[in-house]
């Protein structure tokens, strides 16, 4: 039912939110990667609820059956840029101790930021 949702990843369905939010300081290796194992993704550009300026940049994509990720990065080269639809809300919200969580992560780890949106009754949602 989720994977039929979801598509090909061409633009937002909600079940995309049920996911884990994951810091990435390298979207443009892993948009590499995602594009040679031919994995649908969809890449978002967003602004910070935190600060109201800062840009955030997402990309969502299934890692099995219904399991969605969204790494979340700061950067994506120019290359890149031209793929990211603009997104109007934000998609993690950050507080004091998530944010400077992520402006300190070590640039060779990936950091968990959250678990979105969990539920127990998928017939609820739609």
């Amino acid at each position: 039912m989720i994977a039929a949702r979801t598509g090909d990843f061409s633009s937002f369905h909600p079940f995309m939110d049920y996911n884990a939010q994951i810091w990435h300081n390298d979207l443009d290796s892993l948009i590499d990667d995602l594009n040679t194992d031919s994995v649908s993704f969809l890449p978002l550009k967003w602004t910070s609820d935190y600060d109201g300026t800062t840009t955030f940049y997402s990309v969502i994509f299934k890692v099995c059956g219904y399991v969605h990720l969204e790494m979340v990065g700061k950067h994506v080269s120019d290359a890149n840029l031209e793929q990211f639809q603009d997104w109007d809300k934000p998609r993690v919200f950050w507080n004091e101790r998530s944010y400077m969580a992520m402006r300190t992560a070590d640039a060779s780890y990936q950091t968990p930021i959250a678990v979105s949106r969990a539920t127990g009754n998928l017939t609820w949602v739609k």
